[in-house]
């Protein structure tokens, strides 16, 4: 115990963690190696005693890592908890079966995706990433959903190892803050608040390094690395439960090209989570429209990936699903419907949803909803192609007329590879649209819906850009 005499006959005693050399206006420190760090929760522990003939005041610090303070004429080492130590609480409060079976009420499910999907799962054994793939609007959440509800329905009689979903929503990410909110939320990550005197002593310190650990990092980075290291450490310690993380709508905003810290982001979070899932950890699934999905994963986790594509019903399943959502609709009728809606989930919802309101089926109705779907089509293609020159977009409308002559697959990989760089950029565009989308297992490009091309025609209609005036 190291014991100094410095200004007013005030006696100090400090633990001897470190070794302390105290003069007039200074006090310097050699501090201990952190595995002997004795604040956990910081940042300061003091304690003060006075007694004995003189009043003597001893002042006793349990120190680690200082940060100094001038208390008069004298510095001493206050000390704060290190960062390392700190980080977000994770609460989880896992998805259970209520939060996705009331969307399946009465659906077809797309059958071939949903029993590979659940065969995958089921097997507790199996922690590779899913990645659940197809244009949008084909119902790659309601199946993911759909399989997960079943799942943790048959798991409630505990028969089979405890499941937890941990449901991210990270829909239309335009931001790296936005993306790491919605991690945080989905995970339950709460990061402490500084108290009234925490707060005081970093104003009169000037140092932000008192409060690091303890409030979110400013740099998006680090706090996004912290919250995927608590997380780890959470999961890790509950041996008795598979953990399952739902990548929701896990892509950037549509219609543009994610920018580059959005892509940092998503590959941070798929290259920590592969690797929790490699450790036995956690299966994350992603739910994913970009065609380019696998590029956020690192080349030696891209083996570690199953594809679950989920692209239109079948004619039976669409048929199938009109007739079970409207009971006033023929079997006729339901035919007539696929064939002018197609066969995407969302748009037979839709269709569904105004027969539903009208009381009874009518050509009118069906003309007007295969006009709204269009149109909606289209008004978003040429919002994303207004930031595209002249060029680009010429390059967009020559793979238009391409398109005219070909079915439900546009390219297969092999003629893909042989486009032009321009033709594929301008594919690669129609695919971040929406218009066209990319098979991940094939690598082909297809059709998102029947009215891809139509909305594309009505595009070029509207603008002054037309391939003569490239020439």
């Amino acid at each position: 115990m190291k014991t100094m005499r410095p200004l007013f006959g005030m006696r100090m005693h400090f633990n001897a963690v470190v070794r302390l050399s105290c003069r007039r206006t200074r006090c310097t420190s050699t501090a201990v190696p952190p595995t002997t760090h004795i604040l956990k929760h910081g940042p300061i522990k003091l304690t003060i005693d006075k007694g004995g003939l003189f009043w003597n005041k001893f002042a006793t610090f349990s120190i680690a890592v200082g940060t100094p303070l001038a208390l008069g004429a004298v510095a001493v080492y206050l000390v704060h908890a290190n960062s390392s130590e700190q980080g977000p609480e994770i609460n989880l409060i896992p998805a259970c079966a209520a939060d996705f079976q009331d969307e399946f009420k009465n659906t077809v499910k797309h059958q071939a995706s949903y029993t590979k999907l659940k065969t995958l799962i089921e097997d507790d054994k199996f922690m590779d990433c899913v990645v659940v793939c197809g244009p949008q609007n084909a119902g790659k959440s309601w199946t993911t959903k759909h399989v997960l509800s079943e799942i943790l329905k048959e798991r409630a009689n505990g028969t089979k190892k405890d499941v937890k979903v941990v449901w991210v929503k990270a829909k239309e990410v335009h931001s790296m803050g936005h993306l790491i909110n919605a991690f945080e939320s989905g995970i339950g990550a709460t990061w402490p608040q500084l108290s009234a005197i925490q707060v005081l002593l970093a104003s009169i310190l000037h140092n932000s390094d008192f409060s690091r650990g303890i409030q979110p990092p400013t740099d998006c980075k680090q706090r996004l690395l912290s919250v995927l290291k608590a997380f780890n450490k959470k999961v890790k310690a509950d041996k008795q439960s598979k953990y399952i993380v739902l990548l929701d709508d896990f892509e950037s905003q549509s219609g543009h090209r994610s920018n580059g810290e959005v892509s940092e982001a998503m590959r941070l979070i798929l290259s920590e989570l592969t690797t929790m899932a490699l450790n036995g950890h956690v299966q994350p699934i992603v739910v994913s429209s970009d065609g380019h999905v696998d590029a956020y994963f690192s080349n030696s986790r891209r083996m570690h990936i199953r594809h679950v594509m989920v692209e239109w019903l079948t004619e039976s399943e669409a048929i199938g699903y009109v007739t079970k959502e409207c009971s006033c609709v023929t079997e006729d009728q339901a035919e007539k419907i696929v064939k002018d809606i197609g066969r995407l989930a969302y748009h037979l919802r839709k269709v569904c949803t105004e027969i539903n309101a009208n009381g009874e089926f009518s050509d009118r109705l069906l003309e007007k909803t295969v006009d709204e779907i269009r149109f909606s089509l289209a008004g978003y293609a040429e919002l994303c192609l207004n930031d595209r020159d002249s060029e680009n977009f010429g390059w967009i409308q020559e793979v238009y007329e391409m398109l005219l002559s070909r079915d439900e697959i546009c390219f297969t990989i092999r003629e893909y590879r042989k486009l032009s760089r321009e033709h594929r950029t301008a594919v690669d565009d129609l695919i971040q649209i929406g218009l066209l989308f990319k098979d991940q297992i094939t690598g082909a490009i297809k059709l998102s819906s029947v009215h891809s091309l139509t909305a594309l025609a009505d595009v070029f209609s509207t603008t002054d850009v037309t391939l003569e005036t490239m020439v």
